[in-house]
């Protein structure tokens, strides 16, 4: 099944990177632009092909406490239908890797009691 090349950047449909927000009115609900293709984000937890099938945790889980491979999420450019699943994850090698950096321009307030 095709997701369509008109939502966003994958499967060589632009051919290269795009600078995020190109593609007019594919934003998720919460305003964010290219979180499925474009390309992969590296995030911080340790890869383990098994993790999920022995984890207790349900909400979130980070993943084991060390390993050799980080977690990338979201596909690429060129990554397939299979690759932009939110709920797919690859590996890469840590220290070879990119970054994909998501921030609000808005003022950040932090009430006396939260905790960061």
């Amino acid at each position: 099944m095709s997701i369509g090349t008109t939502l966003l950047n994958y499967n060589q449909n632009v051919g290269d990177t795009t600078e995020v927000g190109t593609i007019p009115g594919a934003s998720s609900p919460y305003g964010n632009y290219d979180m499925a293709g474009n390309v992969w984000e590296w995030v911080n937890d340790w890869y383990d092909e098994n993790y999920y099938k022995s984890s207790n945790s349900s909400n979130n889980p980070v993943g084991p406490e060390s390993g050799q491979y980080r977690v990338l999420r979201g596909g690429s450019w060129d990554g397939s239908d299979d690759d932009v699943r939110s709920a797919s994850r690859s590996w890469v090698q840590s220290g070879d890797w990119g970054l994909r950096l998501r921030f609000s321009l808005l003022p950040l307030t932090i009430k006396e009691n939260d905790e960061c």
